[in-house]
């Protein structure tokens, strides 16, 4: 830290400078002016975190020099140090939020009082601007941090558990849990003369989404692209609401949406889908989608409900479900995306999720999640690798993630069960 000490004496200058033992205070660096402009220079030029000044000086004031702090440099901690006790002085000092008023003869333990004070509260600022700033980058990334929460738990990753996601989103600083229910759902625009930007087309679409969302009290909590002309949403619903509401007012959208691009659109969801559910009902509407792209139709608005009737019945052989649990334990400890899956078996992901579900009892993020700890707990007893690098081992780059789910899964830390193991021999 630095501090600026500010008077015109050069004597009671030179005194506050060796009165002070201003390195056991946490100050590195003492700077002096004997003026305002020389203040002013000094602070625009150096990071001062306090500054201790006179009041009555040459071509400009103390009072002065505070309401410039307070203009350019407002976390700068300011304390006046001044033969003055006039009480306008002092009234006027605590208008423009100066952190103390001391009157001179200067007595150097009172002073060093003082300034613990004041380092006090520099770091009290200094906490308040941080957590002002984390929390500005929060509000200005919150979208896009909701967006690739739930692109990576629903598209792209399926070596997040269910039982993982919770979680996940805390790690985040996302407030979702397992007992919140969402609508997943997908949208598409079937524009003939496709000429706008795909930036254009999200920015306006969004827009209508949270506008007519919010006025009806529910939240768009993900909108992503999944190509140029078809998007992911999942919406959080505040207030409970019937299904004829829910679908009134998604007519209400569709309408709009498809008035400001002149062109259909279809909206395929499911509500009311509990956080470790909705995995499963994404691909249950995104099958429904192809299945209504094979038939060359367009997708109307459609429920939940009408989605079973167009996946129709296929089958998976138990093969493939062999062929899948093979692959998954091979690949326990690499991100799985669910197009790696699709290419392995050659079956129709959703169908296949649902009967690997039936068959294990549990869905392919949590049968992964499940042979990872296995294959922790394995190590743990077997090998002599640090926990940190078993973490590594079976997939996973945050040790304290690691920890808390093996913990959450075993009823022990890490630590705790290979000490338990060892013990046991």
């Amino acid at each position: 830290m630095k501090i600026l000490l500010v008077d015109d004496n050069i004597y009671i200058l030179n005194s506050l400078q060796n009165g002070i033992d201003y390195n056991s205070l946490g100050f590195l660096e003492v700077l002096v002016a004997r003026s305002l402009e020389r203040a002013i220079e000094i602070l625009e030029k150096n990071e001062i975190q306090a500054v201790v000044t006179d009041i009555e000086m040459p071509n400009g004031t103390g009072l002065e020099l505070l309401e410039w702090i307070n203009a350019n440099k407002p976390s700068i901690v300011t304390v006046f140090c001044t033969s003055y006790a006039d009480f306008s002085y002092a009234k006027k000092a605590l208008e423009l939020h100066s952190f103390d008023y001391y009157l001179k003869p200067i007595k150097f333990d009172d002073l060093y009082k003082i300034l613990k004070r004041v380092v006090e509260e520099v770091h009290h600022r200094e906490k308040e601007n941080n957590q002002k700033k984390m929390g500005n980058y929060w509000l200005d990334n919150q979208a896009e941090n909701k967006n690739y929460f739930w692109l990576e738990v629903l598209v792209r990753n399926y070596g997040y558990a269910e039982d993982e996601w919770e979680e996940l989103a805390s790690t985040r600083h996302l407030e979702y849990h397992n007992d919140n229910s969402y609508m997943i759902g997908i949208l598409l625009l079937y524009i003939e003369k496709d000429e706008m930007r795909y930036s254009n087309k999200q920015f306006i679409t969004d827009n209508i989404l949270r506008e007519q969302l919010s006025r009806n009290y529910l939240q768009l909590e993900a909108f992503v692209g999944e190509n140029n002309n078809t998007w992911l949403i999942v919406v959080s619903e505040q207030l409970e609401k019937d299904n004829e509401v829910i679908q009134g007012i998604m007519n209400q959208i569709m309408e709009e949406i498809q008035s400001s691009f002149k062109c259909k659109m279809g909206f395929i969801y499911s509500r009311d889908i509990l956080l470790k559910d909705c995995r499963d009902a994404y691909l249950d509407l995104e099958q429904a989608v192809k299945v209504y792209q094979q038939k060359n139709k367009k997708i109307p608005l459609c429920t939940g409900y009408e989605i079973q009737e167009a996946l129709g019945t296929s089958e998976a052989s138990e093969k493939a479900l062999d062929d899948l649990k093979s692959y998954l334990e091979a690949h326990y400890n690499e991100k799985i995306s669910q197009e790696q899956i699709a290419r392995e078996i050659y079956y129709n992901l959703a169908y296949i999720s649902k009967l690997f579900k039936r068959r294990l009892g549990m869905p392919i993020g949590n049968y992964i999640l499940e042979y990872r700890i296995e294959m922790a707990k394995k190590m743990l007893f077997m090998n002599r690798l640090s926990v940190t690098e078993i973490a590594m081992e079976v997939g996973y780059d945050n040790f304290a993630y690691f920890s808390r789910l093996f913990k959450k899964k075993t009823g022990y830390t890490p630590r705790e069960y290979r000490k338990m193991m060892k013990s046991a021999k």
